[in-house]
């Protein structure tokens, strides 16, 4: 009698993680030092998130940023969990619908990182939170079969990284709140694996997901310019390019639009002083 192997199925998981990993090595030969935690410029150089760049006109960066992460324990951390949860939803929904959801998850992540937060943002946990979102799209689609196989342990592990996420500082909460919602309405979208995704069920998802996609752009960028730290980081990017008085104009229109704002008076007050005394070198602060 012969024996006969089986061969172990291949997750497109695994090629997400390859990416996550050779990006970070990248990243850690580009920085001076090759140092494992990275700094802002090194993040922005590689495409985080950044509300300014995206603004101008940078949307690739609601992709890019799915794939940076800022130091060793936070890519080691988010890799396990893209390898945790990503081969049953692989498994559950097909590769191409496995990857619709990934990417749509991590994109509507990031969209609400961008709308909730100005800091600069990276990693894969938006999407990954999307996959734990399609974990509860497969509970409300049968929860007694779900709870069989699963038990509630996706549902803790919900409560207690929001809790964290509150909790901790520097967590991106928005990304992944945005995230989970996202990978919901994505799973919802596509259907399961032999599902047909041109039912009127997964359409009307569909339509939702391009109106918030939509609406988070048409309102989130024009919002963002009309703030006064758009101005405040532009006037931050013209000292760095010595342009002293074009930086002093994004300050004023700064402080019009957000009157007694101590940081803009500060910028604005050591600028002067410094143009005074043809000292001009010193950036905002």
């Amino acid at each position: 009698m012969e024996a006969t192997s089986v061969k172990k199925p291949f997750f497109i998981s695994y090629i997400l993680i390859g990416i996550n990993v050779l990006l970070f090595v990248l990243m850690v030969f580009y920085q001076p030092g090759f140092s494992t935690d990275m700094t802002v410029n090194t993040l922005i150089d590689f495409g985080a998130k950044s509300n300014m760049h995206i603004v101008d006109g940078e949307y690739f960066r609601l992709v890019s940023s799915m794939f940076l992460h800022a130091s060793l324990m936070h890519i080691v951390f988010n890799c396990l969990a893209l390898r945790a949860f990503g081969r049953d939803i692989e498994i559950f929904f097909g590769k191409k619908k496995f990857l619709v959801i990934y990417f749509l998850s991590g994109i509507i992540g990031s969209l609400g990182s961008f709308l909730f937060s100005f800091r600069v943002g990276v990693g894969a946990s938006g999407a990954i939170f999307g996959l734990l979102g399609a974990n509860l799209y497969l509970l409300t689609l049968n929860p007694k079969l779900y709870k069989r196989i699963y038990g509630t342990d996706v549902l803790s592990l919900i409560g207690i990284n929001l809790v964290i996420g509150f909790l901790v500082p520097n967590i991106d909460n928005a990304a992944h709140l945005a995230g989970l919602v996202g990978g919901y309405l994505a799973a919802w979208s596509v259907g399961l694996k032999n599902q047909s995704p041109f039912k009127a069920k997964h359409m009307i998802a569909q339509a939702v997901v391009l109106v918030l996609i939509t609406f988070s752009l048409v309102w989130g960028v024009p919002n963002f310019k009309s703030s006064w730290v758009y101005d405040y980081y532009k006037a931050d990017e013209m000292v760095q390019q010595l342009n002293y008085e074009k930086a002093l104009d994004y300050l004023e229109s700064g402080l019009e639009k957000d009157p007694g704002n101590e940081s803009l008076q500060y910028s604005i007050d050591v600028i002067k002083d410094a143009l005074d005394r043809n000292e001009a070198h010193i950036p905002p602060n």
